[in-house]
């Protein structure tokens, strides 16, 4: 029971330095934890989760009573604008001027998009759309397997998009291990 004291004091003092910010992962809480038996850190996360003291977001814990200040609705247009933007995402510094919203408020809604598995950080400020990034990535398998390789020229044309948002996606393609480099073109992995 001391545990499950300590667990809920660590997460409320976090909840109060980052109202913004979702939760802690279980690394995070275990790394403040006195203790470093596993199990037992596991079987008192289960007991407040059942008590439904914590919520579990994702990868997040969270005490049940902290509320992120962005509504449901918030994030649901940020994520459908991501989505219709399709190959082009703006920047986040352009939607903070969209939503006349600072940018710290914007980057920690990606965050939380990002960490609900919604949307995908490609680079630095460059976020897309999960469902877009699979349909591209079926695209580009179809497109290898017929092909053989992919230049960047091709590979531009394939997604009708800009040089500034076509090297980075061939950089994740490459990182997420769907493609490999091979001087200036790229083929499928494992092939």
């Amino acid at each position: 029971d001391r545990l499950k004291t300590a667990l809920v004091e660590i997460l409320s003092k976090f909840h109060q330095q980052n109202p913004l910010r979702l939760g802690m992962t279980q690394e995070e809480i275990k790394g403040k934890l006195k203790t470093t038996n596993e199990g037992l850190i596991a079987f008192t996360i289960e007991r407040l989760l059942e008590e439904n003291i914590i919520q579990k977001e994702g990868d997040f814990l969270r005490l049940k009573t902290h509320k992120i200040p962005f509504s449901e609705e918030e994030l649901k247009e940020l994520e459908n604008l991501i989505l219709r933007a399709s190959l082009s995402p703006p920047t986040p510094k352009e939607i903070a001027q969209f939503y006349k919203k600072d940018l710290s408020t914007i980057k920690e809604i990606l965050s939380i998009l990002v960490h609900r598995g919604f949307i995908i950080r490609v680079k630095e400020d460059l976020y897309f759309h999960k469902e877009v990034l699979d349909s591209l990535r079926n695209k580009l398998i179809e497109y290898l397997k017929k092909h053989g390789s992919i230049s960047i020229q091709e590979f531009k044309n394939l997604t009708g998009t800009s040089r500034k948002y076509v090297i980075p996606l061939a950089e994740y393609f490459d990182q997420i291990k769907v493609t490999i480099r091979v001087g200036d073109e790229r083929i499928l992995r494992g092939n």
